[in-house]
């Protein structure tokens, strides 16, 4: 992958800001698509997961539709605080703006996820 910043933001960056945003509330097909257009959230959220090490909880919540009817979406959010700072790395990573912007911009979010498990080091 070249190394060099891009001008637009990845889906990943986007992905990460929106769950910073969203805190424990969370995101979903139903937050995302208008948010970025991201149309394969599960997929994103994975990779996030499985490629870039982050914790991200998952819960079928259920929806009714603009008819009335009953449907569920899957809503996801990031595990705690730990998981928030290493979302703001990442974010400082892929980011075109500097660093010190990034984590001056999105550091205020951490404070709303729980605290790191008992047992765990808030260094991990």
């Amino acid at each position: 992958m070249n190394n060099a910043k891009r001008a637009l933001p990845s889906k990943h960056e986007l992905a990460l800001i929106d769950l910073l945003e969203a805190g424990t509330t969370g995101i979903s097909k139903l937050t995302e698509l208008p948010s970025y257009g991201e149309t394969a959230l599960p997929t994103t959220i994975s990779e996030l997961g499985r490629d870039r090490g982050l914790i991200i909880h998952r819960e079928r919540r259920p929806h009714t539709h603009r008819h009335g009817g009953k449907t569920s979406f899957t809503w996801y959010w990031l595990a705690d605080q730990r998981q928030a700072k290493k979302a703001v790395h990442l974010v400082a990573h892929l980011s075109a703006m500097p660093p010190e912007q990034v984590r001056e911009n999105y550091q205020r979010y951490i404070a709303a996820f729980p605290a790191v498990a008992t047992g765990e080091s808030a260094n991990d």
